[in-house]
């Protein structure tokens, strides 16, 4: 589990509370106007008092039948009010000493004399002091932070992001221009730091290690400061995939070698000889990415103590599953229903730019309702 530490409210989206977070104030404090208009006592007319005024401590006095003070939403109520008339609802006149009345209007006359308890919120009707917010693991929202300042709040205890330091393997893989024959781009490094605090993951370093024992070791040796290792490519069993070498000789253990899923079947889990979790991605950039959406947020909820998420039912998918993997095929939205890309090789990434979202697909041979793989940067492609 990361360390915990204090972090102003302002700074905590996108990370994990680390404790209860517990309202300091009742919401609303006191007894507020929800209107603009009259804070009314008794039966009318009423006699009309000074305005209250808007962010004052206290209204003052208790206001007595037949009486009336205006308010604006949102201020407190005096003592004693038994609703609030909305201004629509009410008009005023002025007798022959000069003092302001308020009765009901024609619109105030039908819809009828406020109940008790009309417009007014209560104090506490929302959150009570000392009455949880959000419990301990959750990952906080800008939501939660407009709630949590209302509620009193300036500082948070968190848990920080997981910093993440990536290893790129390969001796095809060029980081800059065009790729000539035989070489592929580096799909990874250019998205990586701005998708992995999308995952609750900072990238802490970077690193490209050519197809080598000496040099995906030299690599993993030099990620001491990182709380999870990422490494791409080199995963399988031909003579140029030395990641799984370099892990056991250094000490590690692979956890998990190889999953049924397609896109992303050669993934590895392993865990380094200091107990840090490593995830070793395919070379392939879809199945590299698809497995990092599938994998990174469950190791980031085991370091942060934070829940995963439930994934959505997609129903009206129109895809075949296959016997013993399962698919995870991009989707996007069209006229309303799911269409599966026909961009969905391993390496292909046209179809994931296209993608609303990623289709998981049970296999032929353990059946299960198709659910959806949210992609964390599909929302801020709608704008």
């Amino acid at each position: 589990m990361l360390p915990s530490l204090p972090a102003a409210i302002s700074d905590v989206v996108g990370l994990t509370s680390a404790a209860d977070a517990l309202a300091v104030v009742s919401l609303p404090i006191a007894d507020i106007s929800a209107m603009d208009g009259w804070a009314i006592a008794g039966d009318g007319p009423w006699r009309v008092g000074d305005p209250v005024r808007m962010g004052a401590n206290s209204p003052g006095d208790a206001l007595r039948p037949g009486h009336a003070r205006p308010v604006t939403t949102g201020a407190v109520v005096p003592p004693g009010s038994r609703a609030v008339l909305r201004s629509e609802h009410g008009a005023t006149v002025r007798d022959a000493a000069g003092a302001e009345a308020l009765s009901l209007n024609d619109s105030g006359r039908a819809a009828g004399d406020p109940p008790a308890g009309r417009h007014i919120r209560r104090a506490g009707e929302e959150i009570a002091a000392d009455e949880l917010l959000w419990a301990a693991g959750t990952v906080l929202t800008p939501a939660h932070v407009a709630f949590g300042a209302v509620s009193g709040l300036d500082t948070l205890e968190v848990r920080r992001l997981a910093r993440a330091r990536l290893v790129v393997t390969g001796d095809e893989v060029i980081t800059a221009g065009v790729p000539r024959r035989g070489e592929v781009r580096d799909a990874y490094t250019p998205v990586f730091s701005s998708l992995l605090p999308m995952l609750g993951l900072s990238l802490d370093s970077g690193h490209h290690a050519t197809d080598s024992h000496a040099a995906v070791s030299d690599a993993l040796q030099h990620s001491d400061e990182a709380d999870l290792v990422i490494t791409t490519g080199g995963t399988s069993r031909g003579s140029g995939d030395w990641v799984r070498h370099a892990v056991e000789d250094a000490g590690g253990v692979i956890v998990v070698d190889g999953v049924r899923m397609r896109p992303g079947h050669p993934v590895l889990l392993a865990r380094l000889a200091d107990g840090r979790p490593l995830l070793a991605l395919p070379g392939n950039p879809l199945a590299a990415l698809v497995c990092l959406l599938s994998f990174a947020p469950a190791l980031v909820a085991g370091m942060t103590g934070g829940a995963l998420a439930q994934l959505e039912p997609l129903l009206e998918l129109d895809v075949e599953p296959i016997e013993h993997d399962t698919r995870i095929i991009p989707f996007h939205r069209e006229n309303g229903r799911a269409v599966a890309t026909s961009w969905r090789g391993s390496a292909m990434l046209r179809g994931l730019s296209e993608a609303d979202g990623l289709a998981v697909v049970a296999p032929q041979d353990a059946p299960a309702p198709t659910v959806m793989l949210p992609l964390p940067w599909a929302l801020a492609a709608r704008r």
